[in-house]
């Protein structure tokens, strides 16, 4: 054994981690656990990263190799525990994780983990139990307290969940996700003081936070203060513009601050980053349409579809151009093109959109039906049928699609207030 070695080789792990050589990392790792008999690190960061990579097969491989040479490390069965989760044996999970608190009753990776796998089996009331108990013995514990917050938010009992996330941010105000959460809460909620001085005070501590900064403009253009949001915004920009998500995110928290120059720029950016991303380009051919540079907005569409040949995502944003100009005989010409390069429901839908438009009813619908029954699976697009059917008046046929789509979704409010109207009339 060469224990000296085997904590270089450790350490050469985690550099080659920190720039993203995963392979080479792990076999660092095996190498460092044949050098050394002693130190349990390699082995425990080789399974977290086996766990992360997907590999839950050989994670548990690895927990099981390191509950043999160290039985009374808890961070062993715990991690055998996830690996279980992942393979779906919860049976196993669970033995696994009370294994470990046996060894240390006060390991709370596990006793969380247990809490976590009753929400999993769908036993909400025995992990509320279970948080309630870490909070009277931990205190401070605010892991717990978002536990108790997700239960909440799942039985939809938003004061509760709005207090236990307040707790949890009091007590760890470093655990961005959860701030952003309970301003979000805050928002829905019409508390947009509330929201905008909580965020307000992150931001003062984390200024170059991207999450903190979006919920800062968000804030600011809730309260009409729309060149505030737009510092933001263009803040979020400089630092970062790698994003086609990000950047098309921005700008569209961008137009509604009024910074029309700034979310040209972002969706430019956006397009420049991937020239396939086909958000940006339907936002930026909506932004230049509606300041009326219909020669920009081809020009962008025609990009598109060169760089997409055999993708109708050119002729939806064209199509949605053109409707938008009220232009419906030229936008179902765009979209029955589109319809011959691939058929896809949302290009079905615009059609049958654009000819009821034009006035061809009995087109459309003709035209939707077959659809309908060709794709018995498509629920928008059934959905769509449905509806029109209701407006035209063939309420008959109009029950008979939403009773096939009450069969999809049998919770669905919409449907079965639908559905009691049209039986009413019947």
């Amino acid at each position: 054994m060469a224990p000296g070695k085997a904590k270089i080789r450790t350490q050469l792990a985690v550099s080659r981690l920190v720039i993203g050589q995963s392979r080479s990392a792990i076999d660092d790792l095996r190498a460092a656990i044949e050098l050394g008999d002693d130190d349990s690190q390699p082995g425990e960061l080789l399974g977290m990263i086996q766990l992360r990579n997907g590999d839950a097969a050989a994670a548990l491989e690895t927990a099981q190799d390191l509950m043999e040479r160290q039985p009374e490390n808890p961070f062993h069965p715990n991690l055998a525990g996830s690996a279980y989760v992942a393979l779906n044996d919860l049976a196993a999970a669970q033995s696994s994780y009370e294994s470990a608190l046996e060894i240390d009753p006060t390991y709370m990776p596990a006793a969380l983990n247990l809490a976590k796998l009753n929400i999993l089996s769908g036993d909400l009331d025995q992990a509320e139990d279970r948080y309630y108990q870490i909070i009277d013995e931990n205190p401070e514990e605010s892991r717990a307290m978002i536990g108790l917050a997700n239960i909440y938010e799942r039985r939809n009992h938003v004061q509760e969940t709005v207090s236990w996330l307040e707790k949890a941010v009091a007590f760890d105000n470093t655990n961005v996700s959860t701030v952003i959460r309970l301003f979000n809460h805050y928002m829905s909620m019409g508390r947009i003081d509330t929201a905008r001085e909580m965020i307000l005070g992150f931001n003062e501590e984390q200024p170059d936070n991207l999450a903190i900064l979006e919920s800062v403009a968000r804030s600011e253009l809730a309260v009409g203060q729309y060149e505030k949001a737009a510092r933001a915004l263009r803040k979020i920009f400089s630092i970062e513009n790698k994003s086609p998500s990000r950047l098309t995110a921005v700008a569209a928290l961008q137009m509604e601050a009024k910074d029309l120059e700034g979310a040209r720029l972002s969706l430019k950016t956006a397009i420049k980053v991937d020239e396939k991303f086909v958000p940006a380009y339907a936002s930026l051919v909506a932004l230049e349409s509606g300041l009326g540079n219909s020669e920009a907005s081809l020009d962008l569409v025609n990009q598109l579809r060169a760089n997409l040949p055999a993708s109708s995502a050119a002729a939806i944003i064209e199509g949605d151009m053109l409707m938008r100009r009220e232009n419906f005989a030229e936008a179902a010409k765009v979209y029955q093109a589109g319809l011959e390069i691939g058929e896809t429901s949302e290009l079905v839908i615009r059609l049958y959109h654009a000819r009821t438009q034009l006035g061809e009813m009995a087109s459309a619908f003709e035209f939707l039906e077959k659809w309908a029954k060709r794709h018995p699976k498509d629920f928008n697009a059934r959905k769509v049928l449905a509806s029109g059917l209701i407006t035209m008046g063939r309420l008959e046929d109009g029950a008979a699609h939403h009773e096939k789509l009450l069969e999809e979704r049998p919770d669905d409010v919409g449907i079965l207030n639908n559905l009691a109207w049209i039986y009413q009339r019947l």
